[in-house]
């Protein structure tokens, strides 16, 4: 069950919704069949910029994100995203269309339709990026088409080559960003070469590494034409729509006219080919970007290729790039001999020859804004980043960079990436959660799915009946959850003392204004967690009053009265008095003693004395007898 500001989800295990989830696990909703709940993965969250600005909206054509749930599924609890349920079937069985489609309906059915919901999401600054045949819907022929939902995943991660600009289509699948509208303006001009050739493609099952390769050296519409006879409405539209450069394709409110997007086409730019090739090894390269590609590909010595200043030479004079010849000449100038100078080096070279590139390290490319998806996935990106980290990369690579990307946004996101993969330990795991504000919370409390700062009291609650708790309610993970989610730079306390998690528990009661319900079990747990602090309060009758009353406060399950028994300011000022109160009584029972010993000191001495006085005058008498007796 699932509960959010729209209302309790149920889903419905039994009843799988295959075709509907565009590539994702989709299930119905009980008693809501306009709705379906789409199953969330650990390492592809939702995409919190979308769930914040369409909420709340009404925008046909496009299945909407209502709301970021914790659901049952037939295995247990996992995350799901409640969506409106498409219409219709998909476009296509997987890669491939079922059917060939005329002019007529590619524009009527297809391009409108698709625009206008485009236009719509640039109006909310949201970009789709999941625009392929098993997420595009018609109900029956001749019916305007619909987009599926794209919301719970990371923008692009199910995008085949085909409908991904290239650069990004060699992007890690979970950092490709959320790009821009033109990116979406490309899938749909992919996707009307595919519907206008039918199952005349052999692009579709065609690797991925071979599709990007060839719209790089060929150029996106040449590749997915490839000679195929389409509709010269068509052709014209799709040229000018898979354009590399995002500048050159055309807008969403541009594209509802047809005639007037073909009249107002920009033209691409062609790479300026040398005059003779730059041979690595045996390979020949033509090209500035086809040579990036052989150096972000790992191909070729880029030490060798800078360090001896050939690579400068074939640029100035068969390339007729002065420029670049002298930007290549500043690296050389800055490269190491060492493996993190050769990946700086080839990391730059890459941005130099290619600008509209991503960054390019070994065993990771991305787009630096679509970074925090990284930070979940395998060992293998985890490396990469840490060695990015380690030298520091991003900087210098920005400022090579064009205006595509905000170099200030790029900065600003890298830095407690940087920080958090140097230092390791809480500081990452707080940058998990930071970065991703969808994710739910890990470790011991997993199962049940905390999406919530306010969630982690119920599922405490719930850990707490578990046989076997562990000493602690909240382990590293969920410190890192909370502080997250409630702003507190570090939590660094409450990982060691109950004390200190019963305050970050409390704080995280407050900032539920009681919503929640009540935890007795947890409270319970803190309660035997602080008996080494009842033990210790002064006096005996005073403990067993505290004991009384934290005994009390446990069973209504409100954590806040147990924290202020033990360390508010009241109890602490009637704490403070006591013990004050206590030290001025031992201090007048020392002053008596002290006193009594005095006391008994004179009376000691005093009696001494008397008795020398008394032995002397015994011995003066006796003197004065003898002295009479002798006088006669």
């Amino acid at each position: 069950m699932g509960q959010s500001q729209h209302g309790r989800y149920e889903v419905d295990p039994s009843r799988p919704l295959p075709s509907l989830g565009g590539g994702s696990e989709a299930f119905a909703v009980r008693d809501q069949d306009d709705l379906m709940a789409v199953r969330v993965e650990l390492a592809a969250p939702p995409r919190p910029e979308a769930l914040s600005r369409l909420t709340e909206t009404l925008l046909a054509g496009v299945s909407l994100p209502l709301a970021h749930v914790a659901a049952r599924f037939a295995d247990g609890l996992a995350p799901a995203l409640i969506c409106m349920r498409p219409v219709g079937v998909p476009l296509g069985q997987g890669l491939r269309p079922t059917r060939t489609w005329n002019e007529g309906e590619l524009v009527t059915c297809v391009l409108r339709p698709i625009v206008a919901a485009l236009a719509g999401l640039q109006a909310l600054g949201v970009t789709h990026r999941a625009i392929r045949l098993d997420n595009v819907f018609q109900t029956a022929p001749g019916a305007p088409v619909t987009l599926g939902e794209a919301w719970s995943r990371p923008p692009a991660m199910l995008q085949p080559a085909w409908g991904e600009p290239p650069h990004s289509a060699t992007c890690h699948p979970a950092g490709r960003g959320n790009g821009l509208i033109a990116d979406d303006v490309y899938a749909l001009g992919a996707l009307l070469i595919l519907l206008a050739r039918g199952g005349d493609v052999e692009l579709a099952d065609a690797p991925a590494e071979r599709v990007v390769t060839a719209k790089l050296q060929l150029g996106s519409y040449a590749v997915m034409a490839a000679g195929a006879r389409l509709p010269a409405s068509i052709a014209d539209l799709a040229r000018g729509m898979l354009a590399d450069g995002a500048e050159h394709r055309p807008q969403p409110a541009l594209l509802a006219d047809p005639d007037a997007a073909r009249a107002r086409r920009v033209p691409s730019r062609l790479a300026r080919r040398a005059q003779r090739p730059l041979m690595l090894g045996a390979i020949p390269v033509w090209d500035a970007r086809d040579l990036a590609q052989h150096v972000a590909g790992e191909t070729a010595d880029v030490g060798a290729l800078v360090s001896s200043g050939r690579l400068e030479r074939w640029l100035r004079l068969a390339l007729g790039e002065p420029q670049l010849a002298v930007a290549v000449e500043a690296i050389r100038l800055v490269t190491t001999d060492t493996p993190a100078g050769q990946a700086v080096a080839a990391c730059h070279l890459v941005a130099l020859l290619d600008p509209l590139a991503p960054l390019c390290w070994p065993g990771l490319r991305c787009w630096p804004e679509g970074m925090a998806p990284l930070l979940l996935q395998g060992p293998e990106v985890a490396d990469a980043l840490t060695s990015m980290a380690d030298v520091d990369v991003l900087p210098g690579w920005a400022q090579r960079r064009s205006e595509m990307m905000s170099e200030g946004v790029a900065l600003l996101d890298w830095r407690p990436v940087r920080s958090a993969y140097r230092v390791g330990g809480p500081d990452l795991a707080r940058l998990r959660y930071d970065k991703n504000p969808m994710l739910a919370c890990q470790g011991t409390l997993a199962r049940y799915v905390v999406l919530q700062a306010a969630h982690l009291l119920p599922a405490l609650d719930e850990l707490a009946r578990v046989p076997g708790r562990p000493a602690l309610p909240l382990d590293a993970e969920a410190i890192a959850f909370a502080a997250t989610r409630c702003g507190m730079p570090s939590a660094a306390k409450a990982a060691q003392t109950v004390a200190g998690q019963l305050e970050l528990l409390v704080r995280i009661e407050a900032r539920a204004h009681g919503a929640g319900p009540p935890t007795p079990a947890l409270a319970a747990w803190l309660v035997d967690g602080l008996a080494d602090q009842v033990a210790a309060w002064p006096g005996i009758a005073a403990r067993r009053r505290l004991a009384q009353a934290l005994e009390q406060a446990a069973e209504q399950g409100v954590l806040a009265p147990i924290e202020a028994l033990l360390f508010g300011a009241h109890q602490r000022k009637a704490d403070k008095q006591a013990a004050t109160n206590a030290v001025r009584r031992i201090a007048a029972i020392d002053h008596e003693l002290a006193g009594a010993a005095v006391r008994t000191v004179r009376n000691v001495a005093a009696g001494e004395v008397g008795r020398e006085f008394a032995v002397a005058c015994s011995a003066l008498f006796a003197v004065a007898m003898a002295v009479a007796a002798a006088l006669g």
